[in-house]
């Protein structure tokens, strides 16, 4: 499945994961830790610690060491994820964004 697609598909499940309750097993399987590990984490922000929205927060960890990084709301999530999810890509359209 091409990347992109992929992840719009797993902010789509985050997201109603989030409405139904995070589970022990999803928290355990998703990111290694504890659901309560992962809501004292959420507990961390009330708002996205990029744009500073309080809608559809999400727990935003590193893909390869699963360290938490922060509390991001999907769209911020999923447009890091879409950038490479590494500072490389979010300078590049950084870049783009200020060519003249």
């Amino acid at each position: 499945m091409e990347m992109k697609r992929l992840n719009q598909v797993n902010a789509v499940r985050d997201i109603a994961q989030s409405s139904r309750g995070t589970t022990n097993a999803h928290t355990k399987h998703q990111y290694g830790i504890t659901l309560d590990e992962y809501k004292k984490c959420m507990k961390s922000s009330s708002i996205c610690e990029s744009c500073g929205s309080s809608i559809n927060l999400c727990y935003d960890h590193d893909h390869n060491t699963m360290e938490f990084r922060g509390v991001l709301c999907s769209k911020c999530n999923t447009g890091i994820g879409l950038l490479g999810d590494n500072i490389n890509g979010v300078r590049n359209a950084l870049d783009y964004l200020e060519k003249d």
